[in-house]
């Protein structure tokens, strides 16, 4: 038998003595279309994912998550969430103990509306509750290993896929590995091309224990052109994330617009923060991406940025990098070793707004600073004149 999921659709059945009170009032509203704007109400849907499964939604768009067989899976809860706009929910409630991995034959949808994916709604998982490493406990992996490489082109070898239109969504909880290179491109766990998009308390690179890289990513997070204002991490200990192996860690393209922050995460060790994991780049500023805050001054923005062959890379001129308050080449102690191969940081080019550990000089301090420095080569009889000044 099929099952189904209902959603509260946010109306209720008024009394029968009231109904024609409102069926009139609905009249009225109506007789004034074109003289009052009526705002149209998206309802927020929420989606509970029960199976390892990855079928298809059965019936799109009737809001309800359920394949052929009534399971729920991730990618009829994707599919769903992008035909019912507004804010929508993906949770998890796969029955049985132990870590639940999906491992979709192709590729997921790309998310095009407003969505959280919340793999800590899994009943036994547990967010990070370390000042410095991440004892999380994640059940839900995702994993790429299955995918059909065939029809992948590019770098389009993605886990989530927060599209355009898919402004200030949420994916937490979740790790994801697996999604490496085709044809010599490097795919990502997580793939932004939206705003105000927040990554977070996730695991992408390693395993659920975040000891090991059983199957990398290229990349753990790319934030793409269009995409801005995206916080990877944050502040608190449950926000932390572990992203390490493969090419690197975080990589941005990200050209205008409100600066994406990288804060308070683990790049290229393992849970503990002490041990690498190989990684390639911990951020890496491709082409002329930047627009960047990497760490902070707020307690707990830092990032641990260690294990990797570089700690961060920027390898043409770029604006707008700010890296501030972060342990490059050392442990969470800020004193344990934990070298990055070749450099912490890595500049190419001329540049000269890079703002490492201060803050950058403005355009006039930049101008008074050049105009003292050249007062100070010039000879007195050029430093001092007068020309209205006669000999008496």
């Amino acid at each position: 038998m099929r099952k189904t999921f209902r959603r509260d659709s946010g109306v209720r059945r008024a009394a029968s003595g009231v109904t024609p009170v409102v069926v009139g009032l609905a009249m009225v509203v109506a007789s004034l279309v074109g003289v009052v704007a009526v705002p149209s109400i998206a309802n927020a849907a929420a989606f509970t994912v029960d199976s390892t499964g990855d079928d298809s939604d059965f019936n799109l768009g009737d809001g309800v998550c359920a394949a052929v067989g009534g399971e729920c899976t991730l990618r009829a809860a994707i599919e769903e969430a992008n035909a019912s706009p507004g804010a929508d929910t993906i949770s998890f409630n796969i029955p049985g103990g132990g870590v639940h991995t999906l491992e979709p034959l192709t590729l997921l949808p790309t998310i095009a509306d407003q969505v959280t994916i919340d793999g800590y709604t899994q009943p036994g998982t547990s967010v990070n509750t370390l000042p410095g490493g991440t004892n999380a406990t994640l059940l839900i992996e995702l994993k790429g290993d299955s995918v059909d490489r065939g029809p992948i082109v590019g770098n389009d070898l993605v886990g989530l896929n927060l599209g355009a239109g898919a402004d200030g969504s949420i994916v937490r909880g979740m790790v994801i590995s697996g999604f490496d290179i085709v044809g010599g491109q490097a795919g990502s766990a997580i793939w932004i091309a939206a705003t105000d998009t927040t990554i977070a308390g996730n695991f992408l690179g390693t395993d659920p224990t975040g000891t090991v890289v059983p199957l990398f990513n290229g990349w753990g997070v790319t934030v793409f052109l269009g995409a801005e204002s995206a916080t990877i991490g944050g502040t608190t200990p449950a926000s932390r994330n572990l992203i390490s192996g493969g090419f690197g860690s975080v990589q941005t393209l990200q050209t205008s617009g409100v600066p994406s922050t990288v804060s308070g995460n683990l790049l290229g060790t393992d849970a503990t923060g002490f041990n690498s994991l190989n990684g390639g780049v911990g951020v890496l500023f491709q082409g002329f991406g930047g627009l960047m805050t990497i760490g902070g001054t707020a307690p707990g923005s830092g990032n641990v940025i260690s294990g990797n062959a570089v700690g961060i890379q920027r390898p043409s001129p770029t604006g707008g990098v700010t890296v501030l308050g972060n342990y490059i080449g050392v442990g969470p102690d800020g004193v344990t070793a934990v070298p990055n191969n070749d450099y912490g940081i890595a500049v190419g080019g001329g540049c000269m707004t890079y703002s490492v550990g201060f803050r950058a000089p403005s355009r006039s301090e930049l101008i008074a600073d050049f105009a003292d420095d050249l007062t100070a080569e010039m000879d007195d009889d050029d430093r001092y004149t007068d020309a209205g000044l006669k000999i008496q």
